[in-house]
C-alpha cells in the first residue's frame, strides 16, 4: 500500500489513517517507514477513512505530500492534566523542528475522549498565533465515544494513546481551507448568560431548555435528544463575519432545564438554534468547496485533506448519502486525490478576510485543506 502511494515521487511528509480494530498499528507504521524513509508522519485511528469519493471502513488511507513542501511533526501527552499545555507543546515541538521557514498550515489530531479539545487548539494557537490556519479533528475507534479503549495517534513509527499530534507545513505551495456544517438557523439570536463548561444553563437569563422548546415549538425530554442527534443544534455567531460555528446539542436535564454540548462554549456570546438536515448538509458542502476554490486556480489543485464529522456520517448514512457528499467534494476539486477521516469533533478554519480569520472547534463539520501548485 505504501509502495503504491509513493511510486511517483519522494514524500516530504505523510498522513496515515487506519481502522482501530484488526490492525497491528506499530507494524503498520514500521512498514510505511520502510518504504517512505524517516520523513515526518502523523495520523491516527478513525471513525472511517476517506479515499477519493469512497468511505473506507476497513482500509488504511495514506496521504503523501511532496514537491516544495517542508514539514515537521510534534506531539504531546497529558491531555487530561493540561490540554492547553499539550497543544502548546505539540505546536512548539513542530515549530522548533521546522527551523527557519515560515509556517503556513498546522494539521492537528488528538484523542477526543480525554481533556478539553478546545483547550488543545488554544494551546497550539498560543504558539502559532490566533489567526494561524489550523485544521484537524479527533481520532476514533470506529464507534462514537467508546469509553474503552481510547483511540490511537501516530507520530513517526510510534503508536500513541491519549496524545495530540500535529504536522506543521511550510514551503512554496498554495492552499485554501474550507468548511461546511449544513446548519439552518430557525431562531433569533440569544445571549448565553450562564454556563458551566459545556452546559448551557441560561439564554437571555431564562432556562436554556425552555428557550429551546419555544424555538422548536415542542417539548423535549432527555430521551428525545440522543447523543448523536444533530438535527438539534445551536450556533455561535462569529462577530464581524457571516460565518457561524455549529455545536450539537447532545442532551438535556429536564429537572435543571439545562442543555449540554460536546465542548465548552462561550458565555456572553450570541447563539441561535439551528436544524441540520441531509439536503442542507450536501448543499453547504458544495458551497464550502466552491468558496475554498475561489482563491485557487482549479487546474492547479493537487489534492485535498478532509476531516468529516462522525455525526454527519450517521446523519447522511441513515439516508444512504455518505458517498454522495464525498462525490461532491471529489468532483468539484477535479477528481484530484482526496484523503482523510471521519473524526470526533473538527477544527474549522474560518477565513473571513479582510475582516478576520481564525480556527474554531465545531460539530457536524466537514473541514478541509485544498493544496495547489504556486
Amino acid at each position: 500500500m505504501a509502495r503504491e502511494a509513493l511510486r511517483q515521487f519522494s514524500p516530504r511528509c505523510l498522513l496515515a489513517f487506519s481502522p482501530y480494530h484488526g490492525v497491528d498499528h506499530r507494524k503498520l507504521l514500521r512498514g510505511i517507514r520502510m518504504e517512505a524513509g524517516d520523513c515526518p508522519l502523523v495520523g491516527g485511528t478513525t471513525y472511517g477513512g476517506i479515499s477519493g469519493a469512497v468511505l473506507t471502513e476497513a482500509s488504511i488511507v495514506l496521504m503523501a505530500l511532496g514537491g516544495d513542501i517542508q514539514a515537521a511533526a510534534g506531539y504531546a501527552g497529558g491531555l487530561a492534566k493540561d490540554s492547553f499545555e499539550a497543544g502548546r507543546q505539540a505546536a512548539q515541538m513542530a515549530l522548533s523542528r521546522l527551523g527557519g521557514p515560515k509556517p503556513k498550515l498546522f494539521i492537528l489530531m488528538h484523542e477526543p475522549q480525554m481533556g478539553i479539545p478546545v483547550k488543545i487548539l488554544e494551546g497550539a494557537q498560543s504558539v502559532l498565533g490566533a489567526g494561524f490556519p489550523i485544521i484537524g479533528g479527533g481520532t476514533g475507534t470506529g464507534v462514537i465515544m467508546e469509553q474503552s479503549p481510547m483511540s490511537i495517534q501516530f507520530m513517526g513509527d510510534k503508536a500513541l494513546a491519549g496524545c495530540c499530534v500535529g504536522l506543521l507545513l511550510a514551503g512554496d505551495f498554495e492552499f485554501s481551507c474550507g468548511f461546511s456544517h449544513g446548519g439552518t438557523p430557525i431562531s433569533r439570536p440569544f445571549t448565553l448568560t450562564k454556563t458551566r463548561g459545556n452546559i448551557l444553563v441560561e439564554l437571555d437569563h431564562r432556562p436554556a431548555l425552555d428557550v429551546m422548546e419555544e424555538a422548536f415549538n415542542v417539548q423535549y425530554h432527555p430521551v428525545d435528544i440522543p447523543f448523536s442527534n444533530y438535527n438539534l443544534a445551536c450556533s455561535l455567531m462569529e462577530e464581524g463575519t457571516e460565518d457561524f460555528t455549529l455545536f450539537g446539542i447532545w442532551g438535556a436535564n429536564a429537572q435543571e432545564r439545562t442543555l449540554y454540548c460536546g465542548t465548552p462554549i462561550i458565555e456572553g456570546a450570541k447563539y441561535r438554534f439551528v436544524t441540520v438536515e441531509p439536503d442542507s448538509l450536501l448543499n453547504q458542502t458544495r458551497e464550502g468547496v466552491l468558496k475554498a476554490l475561489k482563491s485557487l486556480k482549479a487546474d492547479k489543485v493537487k489534492g485535498t485533506l478532509c476531516f468529516d464529522c462522525y455525526g454527519r456520517k450517521l446523519q447522511l448514512g441513515a439516508h444512504g448519502l455518505i458517498d454522495q457528499e464525498l462525490k461532491i467534494i471529489h468532483e468539484l476539486l477535479g477528481k484530484n486525490p482526496l484523503a482523510g477521516m471521519y473524526s470526533g469533533s473538527e477544527i474549522d478554519f474560518l477565513n473571513s478576510q479582510p475582516m478576520r480569520s481564525f480556527s474554531r472547534y465545531g460539530h457536524a463539520s466537514t473541514s478541509f485543506a485544498v493544496f495547489a501548485d504556486p
